[in-house]
């Protein structure tokens, strides 16, 4: 039975697998010290003491080594899925499947989709918007539990109000989402955002077409051509985590129905975000810093302009937010994962 607090690895815990986008087979003692700041569905391995796999690696023996296996139905994977389960027409595990994508990404590929979620035992909706979309495509039961989130490990990047610099962090790629731009660059504070870059490896360079691993960087500094505002290249999330808490405020005016990481990075640190109702988490935890819609500039802008003069109330938005997080916390995700599963007559171990 999978065990409600993180920590617990006897022998009588279940073999868990977590099947993501990112390289590499580990186990959640290997990184260990990575577990204060994961974040994505990597916190799954850590959260329920199991083990990491790259989706296109899962095999059909897989299926009865594992007593439960977390998919990321993100779409890359989901043909190699389809032959691995078509491969194995009993299994030993539970599959709990989950999206981690644009909602909107379903667009194109849902009838995709449904195949390979039809053959799960659980769906896991990250965003609250989406668990009737989500319901419609699929037969298999859909439950709002979302992703663990290291709250306490977050926090501790936080810097006292006073120690911060008077600077906006965009939060979206420039190349990709101008918005959070557009809505700062009259407010007349340095700005800075971060974009991709790539390693020299073989695929990447092909993937790329190119040797320049800053090249996007350079690109999105040719493009905005101004001198108030920082391209900075990716870094790991501690780096990020050292630069973004120095911040005075935050913009976020995502478009997208996902995740929405920032918002829960900008609680845990007790930093306004202005964002938006698609995130789900900005009308939980920073209602009072909601734009109308994700284009309201002018609202944006009024937001922002409230937060850098009016003290008490750049206070209270912070304290809410920091105040709101247990639900996030990765005991508490892993309690609605054990209830949800438990509700349908499915015990793991």
């Amino acid at each position: 039975m999978i065990n409600p607090e993180p920590g617990h690895d006897g022998a009588d815990a279940p073999k868990v697998l977590v099947c993501g986008g990112n390289r590499g087979r580990w186990h959640w003692k290997d990184r260990a010290h990575e577990e204060p700041i994961t974040n994505g569905i990597e916190a799954w391995v850590f959260a329920l003491r199991g083990e990491y796999l790259q989706g296109i690696e899962l095999r059909a023996e897989d299926l009865d080594r594992y007593d439960l296996i977390v998919l990321n139905l993100n779409f890359g994977y989901l043909p190699h899925y389809r032959r691995v389960l078509g491969a194995a027409p009993s299994r030993r595990a539970r599959l709990v499947g989950l999206y981690e994508g644009d909602l909107a990404e379903l667009h194109d590929g849902w009838k995709e989709w449904r195949d390979v979620a039809d053959r799960c035992d659980l769906i896991i909706a990250i965003n609250g918007h989406g668990v009737s979309a989500l319901e419609a495509l699929t037969k298999t039961p859909v439950s709002f539990i979302g992703i663990p989130y290291p709250v306490d490990g977050t926090r501790a990047f936080s810097v006292p109000v006073a120690g911060r610099s008077r600077e906006i962090f965009l939060c979206a790629p420039l190349l990709r989402r101008p918005l959070d731009y557009i809505a700062a660059e009259t407010l007349g504070l340095p700005m800075y955002a971060f974009e991709k870059t790539f390693s020299r490896r073989l695929p990447e360079l092909l993937e790329h077409r190119s040797f320049d691993k800053r090249r996007y960087v350079n690109r999105a500094e040719r493009r905005y051509d101004n001198p108030a505002l920082s391209i900075l290249p990716n870094t790991h999330l501690k780096g990020f985590f050292d630069r973004a808490a120095r911040s005075i405020l935050w913009m976020n005016l995502d478009t997208r129905y996902t995740w929405g990481r920032y918002v829960l990075d900008a609680a845990a640190l007790a930093m306004p975000i202005i964002t938006t109702r698609e995130t789900w988490h900005g009308i939980a935890l920073f209602p009072d810093l909601l734009v109308d819609s994700p284009y309201d500039i002018a609202g944006a802008r009024r937001l922002a302009a409230r937060l850098l003069e009016d003290d008490a109330f750049y206070r209270d938005v912070t304290e809410r937010a920091s105040a709101g997080l247990d639900w996030y916390r990765p005991e508490a995700t892993v309690k609605r994962l054990r209830e949800v599963l438990l509700e349908r007559g499915i015990a793991i171990g």
